[in-house]
């Protein structure tokens, strides 16, 4: 939610469902949880750490219910429509909630680009939203992107304008996809800092080690000529270095050009960012992921680390997501 608190001045909250409130310790679900260990999230479909229909039905936000709640708010500084600022985040704490309007990805895209829904039922969530508030379900969106932009420049760098969709058919509602995305990494990341202050010794925090230094600079001497072509690898080339030509493909010089007749500069940035797009720099991108796969992702629990020879930073740090 986003709402205003006086001029420029916003308060950003994400919510999340307080599954505790909702499960007794060691009851049958409980156990269950706890045999399940985490949700598993394929291309196709998902896994729940919890039974499907009680999390789609008790633990998803209806319409109109008053939930149970975990709350992270921040203090938002917007001026022009630009966000200047994402300070005072504050620590995880109990609320509840009421959903106001429920939405697809797909109907928040269409509120992003000012357009209509396309539901009868959507529609009307919409108009009882933009009856309650100082702002509108089109401009709460559209601030609350900005705000996820913001945040993902501070996270990535230049890297932050790479973003590609890997659900097929999503391509077009990239934009609220991000939103989503940007602002849950957030959540967690503050969720996961409260936890080892509170808990250092007994924590249970997700990491990924950076690769091995002597593996990542074999592929960037090997590919170094071609590394300022792109904005997520360009951090990794040396300014000193002459950049080799770009190849590109005759598909995509068309997709190209016919962005620029039709003038779609979400489609044009789409293509000029898709490094899968350009064979030299795939190839980069498909060395660089056989390095990474050394260093998955993994769960562990903080008084289980003693590698002395890498810094507090770094063992608890996620190189992917660069936190």
């Amino acid at each position: 939610s986003l709402v205003p608190v006086k001029e420029n001045i916003y308060q950003l909250a994400v919510l999340i469902t307080d599954v505790a409130k909702y499960i007794e310790k060691d009851s049958e679900l409980d156990k269950y949880a706890q045999r399940r260990g985490v949700s598993v999230y394929g291309l196709q479909n998902c896994l729940h750490m919890l039974p499907s229909d009680f999390s789609q039905k008790t633990l998803s936000l209806i319409c109109g219910e008053i939930k149970d709640a975990i709350v992270i708010t921040a203090e938002v500084k917007i001026e022009g429509g630009e966000v200047t600022e994402v300070v005072n985040c504050s620590s995880p704490e109990n609320t509840t909630m009421k959903c106001m309007i429920k939405l697809c990805y797909k109907s928040a895209q269409q509120l992003l680009n000012s357009k209509t829904p396309e539901t009868e039922e959507v529609r009307k969530r919409v108009k009882e939203f933009d009856s309650t508030g100082k702002l509108s379900i089109s401009e709460t969106l559209k601030l609350l992107f900005n705000i996820a932009m913001n945040i993902r420049i501070k996270r990535l760098g230049d890297a932050a304008y790479c973003y590609q969709i890997s659900d097929p058919g999503e391509e077009e509602n990239w934009q609220s996809h991000l939103l989503v995305e940007e602002l849950m990494i957030w959540a967690n990341n503050i969720i996961a800092k409260y936890l080892y202050e509170s808990l250092p010794q007994m924590s249970v925090i997700r990491r990924q080690l950076p690769p091995l230094a002597e593996e990542t600079s074999a592929v960037e001497k090997a590919h170094e000529g071609v590394l300022g072509h792109s904005l997520s690898l360009k951090s990794l080339s040396s300014q000193s270095v002459d950049e080799t030509p770009l190849l590109m493909t005759t598909s995509t010089l068309q997709a190209i050009r016919d962005a620029c007749m039709r003038r779609d500069i979400f489609k044009l940035t789409s293509i000029l960012t898709n490094d899968q797009l350009y064979p030299q720099l795939a190839i980069v991108h498909s060395a660089l992921i056989s390095i990474r796969r050394c260093r998955r992702g993994e769960y562990i629990c903080t008084r289980l680390i003693e590698d002395q020879s890498l810094e507090k930073n770094a063992l608890y740090s996620h190189h992917s997501l660069r936190l």
